[in-house]
């Protein structure tokens, strides 16, 4: 069936079933069939889409869309640069180890999300959120986002394997997201997404040219447990996808459950931990502004904007931005970092990184009519429930 530009809707009468066009923010053309009466009840969203289908400012709109959520994108790469630099400032001063940072900045995240949501009056919203989704947030929160922490900083804890190595392999992830995608929902990641997430990684191998990497055995273990983190961190993304896409779920509250419940998850390891919570009293001031910032502008901030985000463009473009993020860290490394320098493979790994991420993100035009299963024009995923 071919849909003109005067064909708003198809209405069966035999099935009572109503045809709507669609187009998504991030470009995507597609048809949706609703029953008539739940159309009925949603009139003013039905006369938003025969609005956008038919508008001629339909181009610019969904553009000035997408550049807001790249924006974010870059804003929360940007913000997780910088810990780094902050890190490294702190556990420098071998007063509390990693884990107890993390919990740290799980916290301080915490508690400004909550703030946010008592400000915005939105905290009615989190009872509703987890009783629809309660087991996926509890694994996301747990396996996805804490224990992934917690595999991920092992190695770098115990001198399991190098920085270069793990620098490395943990933007793997962006790849188990795309097979993430394909086993569990059957989502095929484009070519153009695929080619970029290639480029992106070549570029990330030569931002760490300038030293030395390599597997051996005495690494093996670490860096086996760094691309099982990555792992984890693919399903922390493309687990997350579907409950943030849904129309009554706000990422606030998302991203407010996640950190509560990894600050759960988290907690006993720095309790028990030798340089855990019986530390803290050897903080100085300089270091409590640093773990603030941590929680608050790389934890809060940052994960507020992923998943705003996620709602909107598929998870796999999504990951592919965590190229960018060794790209600024590096930015605020050779600020603040005097040993810290610029070469020519960093250039080199910085533009390849960067044709990377352009490459994924760019859309040709498509001219393709995509059916999507009844109800995701209320936000709901189908795939989702059928996973669960």
């Amino acid at each position: 069936m071919t849909l003109e530009s005067h064909d708003y809707s198809v209405i069966d009468p035999a099935w009572d079933l109503i045809i709507v066009p669609e187009i998504s923010r991030d470009s995507e053309v597609g048809i949706s069939i609703y029953p008539f009466e739940s159309l009925l009840k949603n009139v003013e969203a039905f006369r938003f889409a025969i609005f956008i289908f038919s508008s001629p400012f339909t181009p610019v709109l969904i553009e000035s869309m997408r550049k807001i959520i790249l924006l974010k994108l870059l804003l929360a790469v940007n913000l997780w640069g910088t810990t780094f630099s902050i890190s490294k400032g702190i556990l420098g001063r071998h007063i509390i180890d990693v884990f107890t940072l993390i919990t740290f900045r799980m916290i301080f995240g915490f508690i400004t999300m909550l703030l946010f949501l008592i400000g915005l009056g939105k905290t009615k919203e989190i009872k509703p959120m987890v009783k629809r989704n309660w087991k996926w947030l509890v694994f996301i929160g747990t396996v996805s986002f804490g224990v992934a922490y917690i595999i991920q900083y092992i190695p770098f804890q115990y001198d399991l394997t190098t920085t270069v190595n793990q620098s490395i392999l943990l933007n793997f992830q962006v790849f188990f997201v795309i097979i993430i995608n394909f086993l569990v929902y059957k989502k095929r990641a484009s070519s153009m997404v695929i080619l970029g997430a290639f480029i992106g990684f070549v570029g990330i191998v030569f931002l760490n040219l300038n030293e030395s990497f390599g597997f051996s055995f005495e690494t093996i273990w670490g860096d086996l447990l760094t691309i099982l983190s990555c792992f984890f961190w693919g399903t922390f993304t493309a687990f997350s996808k579907p409950i943030c896409e849904q129309e009554d779920n706000d990422p606030l509250v998302f991203n407010t459950i996640i950190i509560f419940i990894a600050m759960c998850a988290l907690l006993p390891v720095a309790i028990i931990s030798p340089r855990g919570f019986s530390k803290i009293g050897m903080l100085t001031g300089s270091d409590w502004t640093g773990i603030l910032w941590l929680g608050i502008a790389c934890v809060a901030v940052p994960y507020v904007m992923w998943f705003t985000a996620l709602k909107e463009v598929e998870s796999a473009k999504v990951a592919i931005f965590v190229y960018l993020e060794p790209i600024f860290a590096i930015m605020i490394a050779v600020i603040f970092i005097p040993e810290e320098s610029i070469t020519i493979f960093t250039i080199i790994g910085m533009i390849l990184c960067f044709c990377g991420v352009f490459i994924a993100e760019w859309e040709p035009g498509n001219k393709n009519l995509t059916v999507e299963p009844e109800g995701s024009f209320l936000g709901e995923s189908s795939k989702w429930k059928q996973a669960t």
